[in-house]
């Protein structure tokens, strides 16, 4: 996982920008992203490295589903999960989703406060920026608990 923080970093913050910015992210910037992390693990630990990618891709997928067909995050969230777990593996990918999602609800509290104190409409906050801010607090602080092993 160290040698690939700057990747996963890059993107996280380049989606962030993105989401805050147009409330979308690229399904290329997704792709290159779960490519990486997958050619990443794979050169690290091989066939094994791969498996743990996979999984934790696909744990990414299927922790984002249930609340992609609610409405309550978009397309682009669920993609970016999944390369997100392709860089971390299963166990570090829910790490991840667990401080990412308190984040995420902190920042769309404030959001629709300051939207409400300035009597406008108030919607929710992109998911994006509070994984990336979620990312790298933990690889600051604990980056034991964002391992794909």
């Amino acid at each position: 996982m160290n040698g690939t923080l700057p990747l996963l970093t890059a993107l996280l913050a380049v989606a962030a920008l993105w989401d805050w910015q147009t409330k979308r992210i690229p399904n290329g910037l997704v792709a290159v992203g779960l490519i990486v992390g997958l050619v990443a693990a794979t050169y690290a630990a091989g066939l094994l490295g791969l498996g743990h990618a996979l999984l934790g891709a696909a744990v990414g997928l299927g922790a984002l589903f249930v609340p992609w067909t609610q409405g309550w995050v978009g397309g682009g969230d669920v993609k970016l999960l999944a390369a997100c777990g392709a860089f971390l593996g299963w166990k570090g990918l829910l790490v991840l989703l667990l401080a990412g999602s308190a984040l995420h609800g902190l920042l769309t509290l404030f959001v629709v406060i300051a939207a409400r104190l300035r009597a406008q409409p108030a919607q929710g906050a992109p998911f994006a920026p509070a994984l990336a801010l979620a990312f790298i607090v933990l690889a600051l602080s604990q980056p034991a608990l964002l391992s794909n092993q």
